[in-house]
């Protein structure tokens, strides 16, 4: 299963992206997909970046918040 289940999903994944890159190749400069690309990586990396700086802040001031009123 742990080898099946990664062939699955970039058999799955592959041909999909690759259908949208050359769709995206076709309709549009190469230009505009290298800043729709850094956008989208930005807002990827921004994500990441949120997430984790919320989960130390949750856990840092976990302790602080009383028993009965913790939303976990």
């Amino acid at each position: 299963m742990d080898f099946i289940m990664p062939i699955l999903i970039f058999g799955t994944l592959g041909p999909i992206i690759y259908a949208v890159i050359w769709i995206a190749q076709k309709l549009f400069s190469e230009r505009t997909i290298l800043i729709a690309a850094s956008v989208l990586l930005g807002c990827l990396v921004a994500s990441l970046i949120w997430v984790f700086i919320r989960d130390q802040y949750l856990r840092v001031t976990r302790r602080y918040v009383p028993p009965d009123i913790r939303p976990d």
